[in-house]
């Protein structure tokens, strides 16, 4: 089941609800580490998943880039490069030089 979370700041993010009726944002693979980096605006605005206990630095993160009009997400796009788009080969230090495609 998916719904829409919002937070104070009226900012919306989709979310499903477990067969255990707790949360998780949309599309999170919840064995792994989790990074996220936030606009200004308190929007999310990089996701980054990697398997845990793995540097910032390594070449081992699979970064994700929200877009928003307004409160929406209108894309999430994955950081791309020359070894392709969605793999965990990206740097979560990085995250803002990649092209998200």
């Amino acid at each position: 089941m998916a719904i829409q979370l919002i937070n104070g700041s009226g900012i919306q993010y989709p979310a499903i609800v477990n067969h255990d009726g707790s949360l998780r944002m949309a599309g999170i693979d919840t064995t792994y580490a989790q990074r996220m980096d936030y606009t200004s605006d308190g929007y999310v605005e990089y996701i980054g998943l990697a398997n845990p206990n793995v540097g910032t630095g390594s070449l081992s993160w699979q970064i994700r880039k929200m877009t928003y009009s307004g409160t929406y997400i209108t894309f999430v796009g994955f950081a791309s490069g020359t070894s392709g788009a969605g793999l965990f080969n990206k740097s979560w230090t990085d995250r803002g030089t990649y092209t998200y495609v």
